[in-house]
């Protein structure tokens, strides 16, 4: 499994980017494990199904993130990612 920026995550998968020239991508599939995808009339085109989420709890979590950031509370930050997305696996980990 090819993975961006050293992130990798039992739950999430990467699949491999291909680049024909500047700007052009062949293709590109960005899914969780389970997630649930629809087809289009396109063929090779897909719509992923996301999890329903409460969108105040993101909200107030990620501002709960800018004041673990401005208190440079490192591990509250993680803390508080892992909560928000339990998928993410932080490198050091």
């Amino acid at each position: 499994m090819r993975t961006p920026c050293g992130f990798s995550s039992p739950r999430l998968r990467f699949d491999e980017l291909v680049f024909t020239g500047p700007g052009e991508k062949l293709c590109e599939e960005l899914l969780r494990d389970g997630e649930r995808v629809r087809a289009t009339k396109h063929e090779h085109i897909l719509i992923a199904e996301a999890d329903d989420f409460d969108g105040e709890v993101l909200r107030e979590g990620v501002l709960e993130l800018e004041r673990l950031a401005r208190e440079m509370d490192e591990e509250g930050i993680k803390r508080k990612l892992r909560e928000l997305v339990p998928e993410y696996q932080f490198a050091d980990s």
